[in-house]
Parts: C-alpha cells; structure tokens; sequence
C-alpha cells in the first residue's frame, strides 16, 4: 500500500499528474488494505485535480468503508450516487456493501440495499445472492437463507459454494 501512495508521489515529484485511473486504483489498494485514511486522501486528489470522480472511484471509497468498517459511510454513499449525477452500472458496488452487513448477520440491512439496487434496474447476480444466505445464516435465520437460495434458483441462477 504504501507502494502506491510512493508512486503517486514520484509521479507529481517528475511534474506527471496522476490519471484518474490510478489515483482510482490508489482507493481501492488502500481501501483493501482498511487504511480509509489513505484511501480518503486519494479520493481527495481526484476531487482536488481537474478530475470528476467517475462510479469507479465512489465504487472504490465504497470498497475502503466496508474495509474499515464503516457500512453504514459505505451505503450512505452509495445512496448518494445519483445526487453527484453518477449511477453504478452494475451490482458490484452494492455487492461490497451487502457483504458487508453479510458479514455482521444484519439480513435486515442486507436486503434492504439489494432492494435499493434492484430499484435502481441493477440485477442482482450469485454474488448478492450468497452474501445474502450469508447475512441469514450469520444471523441463525436458515429458513430464511432457504427462501433466498430458491429465489436465487428461481432467478436463474445456481448457488454454487457458498
């Protein structure tokens, strides 16, 4: 992580101004590696350059608050996608987040941003399915991660491992 950081300094250092796919990549390796405090300082530089952060770089800040923790800073940005003028293109970005809640067995929580995807015409794929079995099972509701790998099956899609 702190590789990327290093390369973003040596390019401004040689008079070069980082593209908005790198600093773009600079969120996410930082995010992934839960340091938000980088990752944020990233995000600012596209904000601070003559750049408009794209749903790739909020999908990225998304990836850094669910990494450290920060669900419920990772939704309220996600929400916030269409007053910037932006909207994911695919149920990635979602994906993060509902993992996220996955992870803490908040079903609840879980289902209601893939309800939000979904009002937002972004299909939910295996990935939201399964993370969505897992929030139910995490939080000792089987028979409601039955009803959600039916509709999974329904949907068209196989559960695979999950």
């Amino acid at each position: 992580v702190e590789a990327v950081a290093m390369v973003v300094r040596d390019m401004a250092s040689r008079g070069l101004e980082p593209s908005l796919v790198t600093l773009t990549t600079a969120v996410l390796a930082q995010g992934k590696a839960g340091d938000l405090q980088g990752a944020q300082l990233a995000f600012d530089t596209i904000r601070e350059s003559r750049m408009e952060p794209n749903a790739a770089s909020y999908s990225a800040l998304v990836v850094a608050y669910t990494s450290a923790g920060r669900v419920d800073k990772a939704e309220e940005l996600l929400l916030s996608l269409p007053d910037a003028g932006l909207e994911p293109s695919h149920i990635i970005a979602f994906n993060v987040a509902i993992d996220a809640h996955a992870r803490t067995g908040d079903a609840a929580a879980a289902s209601r941003l893939l309800d939000k995807a979904r009002s937002r015409r972004l299909a939910p794929d295996s990935v939201s399915y399964r993370a969505l079995v897992k929030a139910h099972t995490r939080g000792g509701d089987f028979s409601g991660a039955r009803k959600v790998l039916a509709d999974m099956q329904t949907s068209g899609l196989e559960p695979g491992v999950v």
